[in-house]
């Protein structure tokens, strides 16, 4: 769902986003491409960030879904 949202909470966002990027990589993390498209459909005001964290969800029930195939 689209919002709108101001220059300064965009420019927030950013920070935010990239912050948590380097966080994650800083505790060897790798952040799929997938998931940067979402958080910048966030930063931009595109979707909110509990669609962000529901796609990202669906990504890891999907990971977790074919490892158990892998295995089995």
């Amino acid at each position: 769902m689209a919002q709108h949202i101001s220059p300064a909470e965009e420019m927030r966002r950013q920070g935010s986003v990239a912050a948590a990027i380097h966080s994650a990589r800083l505790e060897g993390a790798e952040v799929s491409q997938e998931t940067e498209d979402d958080m910048q459909e966030y930063v931009e005001g595109r979707i909110t960030v509990e669609e962000g964290l529901a796609r990202l969800q669906e990504r890891i029930d999907r990971h977790v879904q074919q490892r158990r195939n892998t295995v089995a």
